[in-house]
């Protein structure tokens, strides 16, 4: 059995204790907390207001809670290339190239091939014609809305995007004029990229589904000479993003394969995804 290359070719002190009289005076007393002074402020005035400073340390403290779940469930996060390395090979995967996002199936094991393949393509061998599945124009939006659909229907959990080059040389070099906007549009800033020569994971959940396709669009639509790669951890699938604009879907699942060939047309064929 070939791989995918083989089928395509190329393939401290609070601030408000500064000024507080007890440190001013020298007197050696425990400084109050400022809801303590406000508290002894209060008192002094015959106010009690105990219930009201606890009441709203509780709402500023949910409204921090609510603003940091907001922002966790609306931006990628990134993988560390060594936890992406762990994770991979104790679910049988291998990596192709050193440091890199490019990952395979254990020799041996019976892989079964999809090739979504957007423009016509004589690259591609005759062998692997077989598994392509032509996918009609706008090219980009339509691979990519069915990456989404296969991810969140039949392969749920997060989603991992890796270079199968690395990051410092996308950023540096193979895709500097265009990457780092794309990335920021997922909430990724592209200086926490660049330094590092591995292949770390962008990780989305299912809830961000829309950003997901987003990326992938500008990766279909800029890539020139790189591939990157989607991985799916805790599933038996991987997926290369082509420079071709196509998608080469890898699994030892049956019945994702079933699913995989039911978009587009078989070759010689057109339909919409």
């Amino acid at each position: 059995m070939f791989g995918v290359a083989a089928l395509a070719t190329r393939v401290g002190r609070r601030t408000g204790q500064l000024h507080d009289p007890a440190l001013v005076a020298g007197q050696n007393r425990p400084v109050p907390h400022g809801d303590d002074r406000e508290q002894e402020d209060a008192e002094r005035a015959g106010v009690h207001v105990r219930g009201s400073s606890v009441a709203m340390r509780a709402l500023r403290r949910q409204c921090c809670v609510a603003r940091t779940t907001l922002r966790l469930a609306t931006v990628a996060r990134i993988v560390d290339y060594e936890r992406v390395l762990q994770r991979m090979e104790a679910e049988g995967f291998r990596s192709l190239y050193h440091n890199s996002g490019a990952f395979g199936f254990a020799r041996g094991a019976d892989v079964k091939y999809a090739g979504w393949v957007g423009p016509a393509d004589a690259s591609i061998r005759a062998e692997a014609r077989a598994y392509i599945r032509h996918i009609e124009s706008p090219y980009e939006a339509n691979l990519s809305r069915g990456a989404g659909e296969v991810w969140t229907e039949h392969l749920p959990g997060p989603t991992w995007v890796m270079p199968m080059s690395h990051w410092s040389y996308e950023l540096d070099f193979g895709s500097r004029d265009w990457m780092p906007a794309a990335l920021n549009a997922v909430g990724v800033g592209g200086d926490e990229l660049v330094t590092r020569a591995n292949g770390a994971a962008l990780e989305f959940d299912v809830g961000e589904r829309a950003k997901f396709q987003s990326l992938l669009v500008q990766l279909l639509s800029n890539l020139r000479t790189s591939d990157f790669m989607l991985a799916f951890p805790g599933r038996p699938t991987l997926c290369t993003v082509h420079h071709h604009k196509q998608l080469w879907w890898q699994t030892t699942d049956a019945s994702l394969l079933a699913a995989l060939m039911r978009y587009g047309a078989a070759d010689g064929s057109k339909t919409e995804v």
